[in-house]
Order: C-alpha cells, then sequence, then structure tokens
C-alpha cells in the first residue's frame, strides 16, 4: 500500500520531468544568439537552391554556376515594399544573364526574405555556399534593407540590420573573398549613418532582356573580378522608392545592363556609372563606394 509520502515522491517526480522538457524546448525554440556565443547557426531552412550546388553536369572548365545570394528584409513596414523590387530586379535581370549564356552559366539562387532575415540564417547561408563554388563560378550578393554604423567603427563597410543581432558586411567580404570563385560582387544597398532610417527613392529599370554571348562572355567568364559595395559613404543615408527600389541597386542593375549591351564595358565603368547616378540625383547627399578585394 503506497503511503502519502509514497504519493509526494510520485508526483515530485513527475513534475520534475514536466520542468524539464519545458526547459528543453524553451532551449530549442530560443531566438537568434550574438557573435561569439556557442549556439551554432542554424541552417537555412526556407530558400533551398533553385538547382542543385553540384553545378554543371559536365567537367568543361569554361562553364560556370552564377550563385545569386539575395537577403532582403521585405517585412519591415517602412522600406518593405521598396526592398521587394530590389530582390525581384536582381532575380529577373540575372536570370535573363544566364539565359543569354549559351548554357556556359548555371544559376544556383538562394533567397532570404522576411522573417528568415536573421544574422544565423545570413551566416550559415554564406558558409553552406562557399565551400562549394568551384574555380570559375561567379558571386552575387546583395543585401537590401536597414543598415547602420557606430563610431567605434573603423571599416568604411556597415552593419547589416538583421533583426536581433547585427552583421557586419566586414564578415560578409571576408566570407566571400575566403571562396575559391572567379569572381564576386557584394553589395549592401543600406544606410551607413549613425542613426538608422529608412527613407528611399528611385526611378531606374526596364525590363530584362537577351544580351550577346560575347558580353555575357566579356563581363562574367573572363575577367576575374571581385568588388564589395555599399549604397553609401561613412554618415550617409541611403535611398529609394516603392516602384523602382533602392536607388544604388537601380543604378547598379542600369548599369551592368548598359556594360552588356556595349562593346567595351566593364566592372569598372558599372561602379562609376551607378556611383555617378546616384550621387547627381541626390546632390551628393548618398554617395556609393566601392573597392576591389585583394
Amino acid at each position: 500500500m503506497k503511503t502519502p509520502k509514497m504519493f509526494r515522491n510520485f508526483f515530485l517526480r513527475i513534475a520534475f520531468v514536466i520542468l524539464a522538457a519545458v526547459f528543453i524546448q524553451a532551449c530549442a525554440t530560443g531566438s537568434d544568439s550574438p557573435s561569439g556565443s556557442q549556439q551554432p547557426p542554424i541552417q537555412p531552412n526556407t530558400t533551398q537552391p533553385n538547382q542543385p550546388i553540384s553545378d554543371p553536369p559536365a567537367a568543361d572548365p569554361s562553364l560556370a554556376t552564377l550563385h545569386l545570394i539575395i537577403i532582403a528584409d521585405t517585412l519591415d513596414n517602412k522600406i518593405g515594399q521598396s526592398v521587394a523590387v530590389d530582390s525581384r530586379n536582381f532575380q529577373d535581370f540575372f536570370q535573363s544573364v544566364v539565359n543569354s549564356s549559351q548554357g556556359k552559366i548555371f544559376l544556383n539562387k538562394i533567397v532570404l526574405e522576411g522573417r528568415d532575415i536573421t544574422r544565423n540564417n545570413l551566416i550559415a547561408t554564406l558558409n553552406f555556399v562557399a565551400p562549394r563554388i568551384k574555380a570559375n563560378d561567379i558571386v552575387v550578393f546583395l543585401y537590401s534593407g536597414h543598415g547602420y554604423r557606430m563610431q567605434t567603427k573603423s571599416s568604411k563597410w556597415p552593419y547589416l540590420n538583421t533583426r536581433e543581432y547585427a552583421t557586419d558586411f566586414d564578415e560578409v567580404i571576408t566570407i566571400l573573398k575566403s571562396s575559391n570563385s572567379r569572381q564576386f560582387i557584394a553589395i549592401a544597398d543600406c544606410c551607413n549613418s549613425f542613426i538608422d532610417r529608412g527613407i528611399r527613392t528611385a526611378k531606374y529599370l526596364k525590363s530584362p532582356e537577351s544580351f550577346s554571348y560575347q558580353d555575357i562572355e566579356r563581363m562574367f567568364l573572363l575577367p576575374k573580378t571581385k568588388i564589395a559595395a555599399s549604397g553609401s559613404k561613412v554618415g550617409q543615408f541611403s535611398s529609394g522608392d516603392d516602384v523602382d527600389g533602392g536607388y544604388f541597386s537601380a543604378a547598379f542593375i542600369s548599369n551592368l545592363r548598359k556594360s552588356l549591351l556595349s562593346s567595351d564595358g566593364n566592372w569598372d565603368k558599372v561602379f562609376t556609372g551607378a556611383v555617378s547616378v546616384v550621387s547627381q540625383r541626390t546632390q551628393n547627399e548618398q554617395v556609393p563606394q566601392y573597392e576591389e578585394i585583394r
């Protein structure tokens, strides 16, 4: 026969098991951890590549994969619609580049939008893709959203506002630089000001078109170019609107289109043209910056 003491011990064991289960569940559903935390990054779970990262089906060294990585804060109540335009424009434009490559470039597209925009997801995505990049591959990275900087930051590049914990654009550049790519273009179309603000207005883009294979080869398959860029210099805001997206993203696509439609276009002309357009439009209140990474 069980005594009251035995019943009490029995119920104490049950309560302990319940509390342990609750604790484990709470740990499993915790939010992002800051840089330096022991919590491992989570694997992106909603944006699988549009085609396998195993890349071209043949061993032809002239074949390449264009890894298009887009991080777009589409749910922000101030700039979400503008950011969504940037994401759509980049996807459409680089799809047209791949379509014009005569099968020499394959597309691997990873898009993180809305609630998937966390530091852990961004870094996990880069760490997942970087080791799989081949020597002839191309990487185009776009972050479109809020950005900012702090007085103590020595680098000219901004922090990316990835939910609870920010991501330093320098860290993105470092990971991409460590990859084996032929070229990468990393763009942060966001504010680089000491106080974050989301004001964006712009008009540039036309519908995607086809390009000649020779121009695709000249811009993507022959040069070994690694460039990082941000939409504004230290202390400046970035601008855009809900129709055409961010000034810098739009100017970049517009000038890249011009280079692909001309016989002498190159990456320096793409970026100097984009900087000039944005600077003139904003009367130098927003001046994009870019740098070749060596």
